[in-house]
């Protein structure tokens, strides 16, 4: 037996002849099942094959990877053999399930489980495959033999590097964790195991998404548990370029903030703007004369509730300022504490381009003095329509205090802020630009959001955020 490949034109015609990637000897057989294609690197592609011993099924088993070149058809390399070494000492069955790219030099990633025909026992494996032929075990990815893991790959910047994320079995549920490779197979830094909850949450299905600069972003699906009710959210991580966790030193409320605290007390969340530039820094200010500072301000700058010891509360956001706010809680004996995490109160404005409708608050305009979080929403992105009279106005208003998030069906894979203040997403099939005029399109389908420009160019700090099939907030 011979396997065989052959490349097909755009219309679907010969182009050059077939290529012989390998052969069956005495008593071997090619498992016609076992057998598989990738693109890799945008020019190449790699083809496996199994050959085992035609004696009833009996004897090793050999799986093979040859990398042909798509423009000639030429083979790039020898075939190569990973599981070679273990197939010698005893009998086992491979089975590759994916075949991932990374980068644009031909290396890629095999993933999928050996099975030992002695003990039956089965382990997944994860290879890199550089562009020589090498091959790394990315010893990091341990995926337990009982799980059913959601396995993906993405490439990052421009040195060959590539992040894997995977499910991960925990004490407490289900995981993603996380580890960034060099262009080598080489691990970057530690794994990180990502959380819903870390004292009880199921999480899975992540999707990386690339940035600029090597930075990339993890989302996945996460089910918390209040009493006997399942909340299920959509969640995402930034990460730095060196594989650490990225700066989440603010993050974004539309509604009431929870707090608890171990004593009995009160719970401020205030407007940085009461502040000092040195507040975090300056624990005086929180005592000396702080909570006059605070009790005689606008109410429009601060909100308050009484705590409870250990029992969680929330504090309304109700007619607040946007802005960056800080929650300081004191108990009865005076004490103080802040959280150092800025809390920006942000108005929800949703332009659904399924329906043609958006959000019908301050006559539509937005205002200089208030936090924005944009939702956009697309739906599959085929058809987008905005109706007469949903547009905005006063864009010029917009900054970097504002967010702007796409909620597609499609899997967004990438994006980026250019120069030429556009805002770009990208996925299989088609980009999604929006400009700082308020242009939004998918292909041939446009529609403009609003009148003026952002005040703002995106690369100087306007917050993007991506969000794989979750739900818009109401209109």
């Amino acid at each position: 037996p011979v396997v065989y490949a052959q490349i097909f034109n755009a219309d679907g015609e010969y182009q050059g002849d077939s290529i012989e990637l390998g052969e069956g000897g005495l008593n071997t057989n090619i498992y016609h099942s076992r057998s598989d294609i990738g693109l890799i690197g945008g020019d190449k592609v790699v083809v496996s094959w199994t050959t085992r011993d035609s004696r009833s099924g009996k004897g090793p088993e050999t799986t093979y990877l040859q990398t042909i070149n798509i423009a000639d058809g030429t083979l790039s390399g020898d075939a190569i053999a990973p599981f070679e070494a273990i197939g010698d000492t005893e009998e086992i069955a491979t089975r590759i399930s994916e075949i991932l790219p990374t980068g644009d030099q031909g290396s890629y990633v095999i993933v999928g489980r050996i099975e030992y025909a002695d003990s039956g026992d089965r382990v997944y494996y994860v290879k890199h495959i550089g562009s020589d032929g090498s091959v790394t075990d990315l010893e990091d990815v341990d995926i337990p033999v009982d799980s059913n893991p959601r396995f993906t790959v993405e490439s990052v910047g421009d040195e060959g590097a590539f992040v894997v994320a995977w499910n991960q079995t925990n004490l407490n549920g289900w995981g993603v964790s996380v580890q960034l490779y060099n262009v080598d197979g080489e691990a970057v830094g530690d794994t990180v195991l990502l959380e819903a909850d870390p004292f009880g949450s199921f999480d899975r299905t992540p999707s990386i998404i690339e940035l600029s600069g090597g930075e990339y972003m993890v989302t996945w699906i996460g089910d918390t548990y209040d009493d006997s009710e399942t909340v299920t959210d959509v969640y995402s991580q930034k990460f730095n370029a060196d594989g650490t966790l990225a700066d989440q030193s603010t993050v974004y409320v539309d509604g009431d903030v929870p707090v608890e605290s171990n004593e009995d007390g009160f719970a401020y969340l205030v407007n940085s703007s009461l502040f000092a530039s040195d507040f975090l820094s300056d624990e005086d200010q929180w005592y000396d004369g702080l909570f006059d500072t605070i009790l005689n301000a606008d109410e429009s700058y601060w909100s308050s509730a009484e705590v409870t010891a250990g029992v969680e509360t929330s504090v309304s956001t109700d007619g607040l300022e946007g802005g960056t706010y800080y929650m300081i809680v004191t108990d009865l004996a005076g004490n103080v504490s802040v959280n150092d995490v800025g809390i920006v109160v942000a108005e929800t404005v949703v332009f659904d381009l399924t329906t043609g409708d958006s959000t019908d608050v301050d006559d539509q305009s937005f205002s200089a003095n208030i936090t924005y979080d944009i939702y956009i929403n697309v739906g599959d992105g085929s058809s987008l329509t905005l109706n007469n009279g949903e547009q905005w106005t006063f864009a010029n208003n917009l900054g970097d205090d504002d967010r702007i998030t796409l909620v597609s069906d499609t899997t967004i894979t990438s994006f980026s802020a250019d120069t030429f203040d556009n805002i770009t997403w990208s996925t299989d099939s088609d980009d999604v630009v929006l400009n700082s005029e308020g242009e939004f399109s998918i292909a041939a389908e446009s529609v403009d959001l609003w009148e003026n420009t952002w005040a703002s160019n995106p690369d100087a700090g306007l917050i993007l955020s991506q969000v794989i099939a979750t739900e818009t907030p109401d209109v």
